[in-house]
């Protein structure tokens, strides 16, 4: 028989389907049934018997040299059994790199560590996830902001390591606050001091306090000192006065 392989060389790729065929012809002029041998670096391929030799999932170990051998049964004229084998071709197979799936995580408010619900990246093969920042991180208030994976793949012989980044958002927390008066209501004359007291789930306030009487501002800003900001002594004009606190 005359034999032509397709193709000579290949480069497949860690894990994607291939596959490499031979095509024969009978030129003896009688009938024929033909038969395939794969071999490996001159070895048989054990059921390796078709046309064509698949590749359902190369792994780096399937790098090496290929060739077929056809065997043409003749009967009639010319009789006999012939074997012709093809020019041997050299299978390279590349790692494949891993595909990362991690999408931007929803936004969050300061004072929530980083866990499992905004750190669940996947991968397309089995492997180990380091993330930066760690879990358990509580990132700074401020938008888009990066975070990082970098995945190991478990099979390092066929597959390449992988990273991949997304941002998240971090939200003011939420801040409740208590305003009180040393004195109210209060008679003419008196003084009297204002205070405002803050909380949060994030951990104690820090900043500044305006404090304002009818609309306007009573003086300058007023530091927090462990969550409380006061203004005074004070006095008001005789009637109904509006406080507020503004942090």
């Amino acid at each position: 028989p005359r034999s032509t392989l397709f193709p000579y060389t290949t480069l497949f790729r860690s894990g994607t389907a291939n596959s490499v065929s031979v095509t024969a012809t009978d030129n003896s002029g009688g009938t024929s049934a033909l038969t395939y041998q794969w071999k490996k670096n001159t070895g048989a391929i054990s059921g390796a018997t078709a046309s064509t030799l698949d590749f359902t999932s190369p792994t780096m170990g399937d790098a090496g040299s290929y060739s077929c051998a056809v065997t043409d049964t003749v009967t009639g004229t010319g009789a006999g059994t012939y074997t012709a084998e093809c020019n041997q071709f050299v299978v390279t197979v590349n790692k494949a790199t891993p595909v990362i799936t991690w999408g931007n995580p929803a936004d969050i408010s300061y004072g929530t560590p980083l866990s499992g619900a905004q750190l669940n990246a996947t991968a397309s093969v089995p492997g180990t996830f380091v993330y930066g920042p760690l879990a358990g991180t509580v990132l700074n208030g401020g938008a888009s902001q990066a975070l990082g994976v970098t995945f190991t793949p478990t099979d390092t012989a066929n597959y390449n390591g992988a990273s991949a980044t997304v941002h998240i958002n971090v939200n003011p927390a939420a801040t409740s606050g208590i305003l009180s008066s040393s004195e109210n209501p209060a008679n003419p004359g008196d003084s009297f001091t204002f205070t405002a007291t803050l909380s949060s789930s994030a951990g104690t306030p820090t900043g500044t306090v305006q404090f304002k009487a009818d609309g306007n501002n009573l003086d300058g800003l007023v530091s927090l000192v462990g969550g409380a900001a006061s203004y005074g002594p004070t006095t008001l004009s005789l009637g109904s006065h509006a406080i507020q606190a503004v942090y």
